[in-house]
């Protein structure tokens, strides 16, 4: 005798966006990955082509240097050279060692500061080209003549209108300086070199030469290895003009001090004093434009905190 089961429940509901019942994906499904496999093999496929294109693209190696000794021949000093994209840095290697290379034309403080002519060497063809660097010189030159081209490389002069020559850098003059830590004479050990110890710490000062965005300066090194005194350092016959520019750094950076401070004397009157962070490059002016004309005997005090170095570049402006 059969037993009556009842009717058959309905099959669970698929679940969104699956196919049907047999398991086969819908059309519309099928359809859009097969659209985005396409898609995937078209980028490659034009990945592969701007790969194989890209070398005819960038200059050849005889063409950088053909610029470089165009530019061994030419430069003169006070001229500096900048490659446009910023990122063709081939140049660094080959350029001349008395020529300046610029990371770009930035607002950077002192960044074109000795600077009386700018060759730019660009590669219109690059990926990432752009026309900024040019407009960026005209508006600070005279028109350039044509620029002349080498290869995938074009170079252009451009003559600065006014160009911001330092009348001098306080790192060039330590030689002839006199330091003291908190009222007590350092010690030379020539070379623009002291090693200081008072009561109330330790310091050494030496010139460096430090990359500041990209660009070396010239710069004063004062590390603290105890106590943090004001270290006094003296220059004499200081020519002055309209002002006193710097840029300084505390190394390591220290986020929680307060930096350190440096304090500008010229003929033991206070001119200016300014407090900078521990961290980056702040930069700093100070106006001297009442001693303007004349050498005068400059001081610069820092304090410097324990434990860190302090790197300072100043120099005098017309």
């Amino acid at each position: 005798m059969s037993r009556w089961r009842g009717p058959r429940p309905p099959p669970p509901p698929s679940p969104a966006g699956a196919g049907p019942a047999d398991g086969r994906p819908r059309p519309a499904l099928r359809a859009t990955a097969a659209a985005f496999a396409i898609l995937l093999v078209l980028v490659g496929l034009g990945g592969l082509a701007f790969q194989l294109r890209l070398p005819s693209l960038l200059p050849s190696p005889l063409a950088w240097e053909a610029v470089a000794g165009l530019l061994e021949h030419d430069a003169l000093p006070g001229d500096a050279v900048v490659t446009s994209p910023a990122w063709a840095e081939r140049l660094r290697l080959l350029a001349p060692p008395h020529l300046r290379v610029l990371p770009g034309i930035g607002n950077a403080p002192g960044a074109l500061e000795g600077v009386r002519r700018i060759w730019l060497v660009s590669v219109t063809s690059a990926p990432g080209f752009s026309w900024q660097p040019e407009l960026e010189l005209l508006s600070r030159s005279a028109a350039p003549e044509p620029p002349q081209q080498i290869g995938r490389l074009a170079l252009s002069r451009y003559e600065i209108t006014h160009p911001e020559l330092p009348l001098s850098w306080f790192a060039d003059r330590l030689a002839g300086a006199t330091a003291t830590l908190a009222g007590r004479a350092c010690t030379s050990e020539g070379g623009g070199r002291f090693r200081c110890a008072g009561e109330r710490g330790q310091a050494t000062l030496e010139e460096g030469t430090i990359e500041i965005a990209g660009l070396p300066r010239s710069c004063l090194v004062a590390r603290s290895s105890t106590g943090s005194a004001p270290l006094l350092i003296a220059f004499p016959g200081v020519p002055l003009g309209r002002a006193l520019r710097g840029v300084a750094a505390l190394v390591p950076p220290d986020p929680p001090t307060q930096g350190f401070s440096v304090s500008v004397r010229v003929d033991g009157d206070e001119a200016g004093q300014v407090q900078l962070g521990g961290v980056g490059w702040p930069a700093f002016r100070i106006d001297t434009t009442r001693w303007a004309g004349q050498k005068h005997a400059v001081s610069l005090e820092l304090t410097v905190p324990e434990g860190k170095t302090a790197l300072l570049e100043a120099v005098t402006l017309p």
